[in-house]
């Protein structure tokens, strides 16, 4: 799969992000684009793991 971004951005819960970062695993390292999560799910398992932010504003300064 070839995609021609620098970010892709995960929009939803563990589920989405696991859905996300497979396909994104599958791309090259060269052309990878970064991953930029916005933790919108029940749980966010990930997110709280990794450390992310639960304010919707602090996370998109992350992301962004």
């Amino acid at each position: 799969m070839q995609l021609d971004v620098k970010t892709a951005i995960a929009v939803g819960g563990d589920g989405t992000i696991n859905e996300i970062a497979t396909v994104l695993a599958t791309i090259q390292n060269i052309k990878r684009p970064a991953l930029g999560i916005l933790p919108l799910g029940i749980a966010n398992y990930f997110s709280n793991g990794v450390g992310i932010p639960i304010k919707m504003q602090a996370v998109l300064r992350l992301v962004l």
